[in-house]
């Protein structure tokens, strides 16, 4: 499978990142964005396949608010991730880990 590729966001939560691996840890901006709120951003990766399977998980060390990470949608070369706030009355008030992985039959 190869190295675990790290990459962190610079200027905003929705900057796409690259990511050339099948395992890695994309680490985003300080997050702040209340109850239920959302975004997206892009991650480039040579290794997703037209039939991939992208697993995530995630790691907050926030206080308040709580993260859920969805791929929204992948096409050859890249794939989109949908961070949602799911707490209803919190804001997010730290950075945010996500780990994926790009598996192929």
């Amino acid at each position: 499978m190869g190295q675990i590729k790290r990459v962190t966001q610079i200027t905003s939560k929705t900057t796409a990142v690259v990511a050339h691996s099948y395992l890695g840890t994309i680490t985003t901006v300080a997050l702040t964005d209340a109850a239920q709120g959302t975004f997206e951003f892009t991650v480039t990766n040579k290794y997703v396949k037209r039939k991939a399977n992208i697993q995530l998980t995630v790691e907050y060390s926030g206080t308040t608010g709580t993260v859920d990470a969805r791929i929204k949608s992948y096409a050859r070369g890249s794939f989109i991730i949908k961070i949602t706030n799911v707490n209803a009355t919190e804001a997010l008030n730290a950075l945010a880990k996500v780990h994926y992985s790009v598996i192929h039959d």
